[in-house]
């Protein structure tokens, strides 16, 4: 294979994996659920994207140019950094960060020395670049700490191998298949990366194969994002459009640079702007098919979803008439006038789910009609809906409300479909004869909704996926066989969307739960 190809190829490989990295950095960054384990994660994803385009640069400018050596001398801490945010990566998404936070503040000193000590003595660490096998310019010599940075290097993959195994064997089987994703990602780096270190210690190794070691992102990301940051099923399939377009696009621009050259070489006439333009027409035709595509999906969504629900609210309508007609009727124990009482309830509770499903399949166009409101009086309109479900239960529910209880700026028709998710959960997952309690707190500059069980609780294996469409736990489904795992989904989205925060806790099964949501405290009109 010729000099030129064989740099051509490797640079080809380093351009496709630094477009990985950063698409799945900003990927997983851009997250509804933003924690600090996304920010480190982003940080890692820029030091090993500015690594491969410092390799990229390096192997293709001439050993001679004074850039050169300063444009190696930059991977010194961004080794340093890769290293140091994989390790932080890897302790934060396992849980670990009580157990080796101590590890974590040794290195990340041991770092900021090594950087620090390259800064101020340059020539103790890299002394000159020369080309070596195929590359135009590569390290050569190196002075007495050069290979403090390649040490600190495996020495945090080393360590991080120590703290997933570690918490893998502390760990239950969700925890021990997220950690096994860690583990395939972290082999798969060092199998490929240490190929770029070759040349350091004059091996005939393909430092070309290191290219390949952004690819170690994707088992890392999956294994971050099954931990709850998204749905897999839904972040699997993102990442495979977000994979093969990168791809595409990084091969489509090589080949159009090459046939530009050509035809400015071999066509009279030809300009340098004529391919681009072209380019730019096929990318805007193509996005253009896709766009119709989508949209003709959502409309299929969308029409059926409206179809569906409109047949059901016909016949829901006539059983609400009949059952006000018959609680007319003189004469009837108590006993009918309290089951005519309960069917009328559950028709209005499926009239209304009904049209949570219409408005839940136009969640892209929906617009919110906000204002301010007194979260009290939701609470205490839906708790009186389920006045009949209490009583068939004897189930004490309570609810506690904190004095001078600010408004919240939101749309009050969603947000009492999402009180009534919950309200309605507990419920129905609390045994007969149990407790119930809300509570309804200020907590700073926020307004705080709070509903506590005494039921079934969630299994730890359930709770990752607690939020996701359509998933109920084997518990769950037990307790409950008519329920099909939507409502949780959409109360999620329903307070996300306006600006709040939810979530749960369960101390595990038969336990109970307490799920809770929070909105800031104002009373000015939402930007």
């Amino acid at each position: 294979m010729g000099t030129h190809l064989h740099l051509l190829i490797t640079t080809m490989g380093y351009v496709i994996s630094m477009l990985v990295v950063l698409g799945f950095g900003f990927f997983v960054f851009f997250q509804k659920e933003r924690k600090t384990v996304n920010y480190i994660w982003l940080g890692f994803t820029l030091a090993l994207a500015f690594y491969q385009l410092a390799f990229i640069i390096g192997v293709n400018t001439p050993a001679t140019s004074k850039i050169a050596y300063w444009i190696w001398y930059t991977n010194i801490a961004e080794d340093i950094l890769i290293g140091l945010f994989t390790i932080h990566i890897l302790i934060l998404a396992s849980d670990g960060l009580g157990k080796f936070k101590h590890l974590l503040y040794f290195m990340y000193g041991l770092g900021i020395l090594i950087i620090g000590a390259s800064v101020l003595f340059p020539s103790s660490f890299l002394v000159d670049i020369v080309p070596k096998l195929y590359l135009r310019s590569y390290v050569n010599s190196t002075g007495p700490f050069y290979y403090l940075v390649d040490g600190y290097f495996f020495l945090a993959m080393l360590l991080s191998y120590y703290v997933l195994l570690f918490q893998r064997a502390h760990l239950g089987e969700e925890g021990r298949k997220r950690v096994d994703y860690f583990i395939v990602a972290i082999t798969f780096c060092c199998l490929t990366g240490i190929t770029a270190f070759t040349p350091d210690f004059n091996l005939s190794i393909d430092p070309g194969i290191s290219g390949l070691m952004g690819l170690f992102v994707i088992p890392l990301a999956y294994g971050m994002m099954k931990k709850g940051l998204m749905d897999i099923r839904i972040a699997a399939r993102h990442i495979i459009v977000v994979l093969g377009l990168v791809v595409f696009v990084a091969i489509f621009l090589i080949i159009v640079s090459f046939l530009s050259n050509l035809l400015i070489a071999s066509v009279p006439g030809f300009k340098f702007w004529m391919m681009p333009l072209l380019f730019a027409l096929v990318l805007v035709v193509i996005g253009f098919i896709y766009y119709k595509r989508e949209k003709g999906e959502e409309q299929l969504k969308y029409e059926f979803i409206t179809v569906v629900t409109h047949k059901f609210r016909t016949p829901l309508t006539r059983i609400r008439w009949q059952t006000d007609e018959l609680a007319k009727e003189s004469g009837l124990s108590s006993e009918v006038r309290t089951e005519i009482a309960q069917i009328n309830e559950s028709t209005l509770e499926l009239i209304r789910l009904s049209n949570l499903l219409i408005s839940s399949s136009q969640q892209e166009t929906y617009r919110y009609s906000y204002k301010n409101v007194a979260l009290t009086g939701i609470v205490e309109k839906v708790v009186v809906s389920f006045k009949s479900y209490l009583a068939s239960k004897n189930i004490n529910l309570s609810v506690e409300t904190a004095p001078d209880l600010p408004l919240i700026y939101v749309d009050e028709e969603r947000l009492d479909s999402a009180v009534h998710v919950l309200v309605e959960n507990a419920i129905t997952y609390t045994p007969q004869d149990g407790l119930i309690q809300i509570k309804l707190l200020r907590e700073k500059d926020t307004v705080k909704f709070s509903i506590t069980d005494s039921g079934i609780g969630i299994d730890e294996k359930d709770q990752a996926r607690i939020f996701s469409r359509f998933y109920r736990g084997d518990l769950a489904r037990h307790t409950d066989t008519e329920g099909v795992g939507l409502g949780l989904s959409m109360a999620k989205n329903i307070i996300e969307r306006q600006g709040g925060s939810i979530g749960f806790s369960s101390l595990g099964v038969g336990k109970g739960t307490t799920f809770w949501f929070t909105f800031l405290a104002q009373k000015t009109k939402r930007q």
